[in-house]
């Protein structure tokens, strides 16, 4: 069995990732800053601590692994990507760089969006800069085969999303207290949910396959859009709640002031988000998604206080529904 890195290997995604490497029987080692706040890997795995921000640090962290694969899902810029490109041994035959269906652009130029279609210009400082860090990498790396993979949003422990922010918490408070959930319009909006567990299964599996060498793939569960009300449902029937939801008006968002100007609403999720597969199911025939979007949300939920939640619920996108709850209701 083959020796590989992950750059992180704790988080969301790569944490499944990792399960899935050593569970096949691969030497997995997790490169992450600091162990004091992260738990355990899953066995067969182990942690190695470095700044992946520091050449020699990195480099040496890499040498002492001797990896055949570097999976990096700790690339943010294209300073990082360089650094990557600056520290790999010999021993490495693919780097795989975890992005971001976000460098995409927006508005997507059709439903589902390929990774073949043009790309629109990217909607986000973060989406800019992991276009630039792919483009970085594949200038500068020689030597190894690079697959750049772009997740879509993939629920977990330490990640669920809210029609308006990136941090769910909110959408959880209010749904934990039995008020109006906002949803942009009427929730019509499509969004593109993933199982963490799917996309980090994934990127295992085109983990030194060939057919991936040279490839880039968008990766999660395929056929999993939904729309916005859906969404808010499904996070709501995982909890065994019943989702109450409030439409806002989408002009009344719009107008200056309407929004925190990084609201995810205003950069991501006022278009329609929805991705296909093809090409990742297609070179790996017979993956098989184990989607379990209840068993994740749940997770997230236990990770955060009801204590919080009066105060939570009417911060943020919970301003945006009046105190009776009943405008727009649904």
């Amino acid at each position: 069995m083959a020796r590989i890195a992950l750059i992180g290997g704790t988080g969301t995604i790569s944490a499944h990732c990792v399960a899935a490497l050593a569970g096949e029987g691969h030497q997995v080692t997790a490169i992450v800053r600091g162990t004091a706040s992260r738990g355990p890997p899953p066995s067969g795995a182990k942690l190695m601590c470095a700044d992946r921000d520091d050449p020699g640090a990195l480099a040496r962290a890499l040498t002492a692994v001797t990896p055949e694969a570097v999976l990096d899902f700790a690339c943010f810029t294209p300073d990082q990507a360089l650094v990557l490109a600056g520290s790999l041994p010999a021993s490495a035959r693919q780097v795989i760089l975890v992005s971001t269906v976000d460098v995409y652009g927006l508005p997507l130029p059709r439903l589902p969006m390929t990774e073949a279609e043009p790309w629109a210009v990217p909607a986000s400082p973060y989406a800019a800069a992991k276009r630039e860090a792919e483009d970085a990498l594949a200038a500068t790396l020689h030597g190894a085969a690079t697959t750049v993979v772009r997740p879509t949003y993939s629920l977990g422990p330490g990640f669920v999303i809210s029609p308006f922010s990136r941090d769910g918490r909110t959408m959880l408070a209010r749904l934990r207290l039995g008020l109006p959930v906002p949803v942009p319009g009427a929730g019509e909006t499509l969004i593109h949910p993933s199982d963490a567990t799917d996309t980090g299964r994934m990127i295992a599996a085109l983990t030194l396959r060939d057919a991936a060498f040279g490839r880039d793939y968008t990766v999660g569960t395929p056929d999993a859009t939904m729309t916005h009300r859906a969404y808010v449902e499904t996070i709501a029937a995982a909890l065994g709640l019943q989702a109450r939801l409030a439409e806002i008006d989408r002009a009344q968002l719009l107008a200056p002031g309407g929004l925190p100007a990084d609201s995810l609403y205003l950069e991501l999720t006022r278009r329609d988000l929805s991705y296909a597969l093809d090409r990742v199911l297609h070179d790996l025939p017979g993956f098989c998604a184990k989607t379990d979007l209840a068993t994740r949300v749940r997770a997230w939920a236990a990770r955060h206080d009801p204590a919080d939640d009066a105060r939570l619920a009417g911060e943020g996108e919970g301003a945006l529904v009046p105190a009776t709850g009943r405008q727009g209701e649904l």
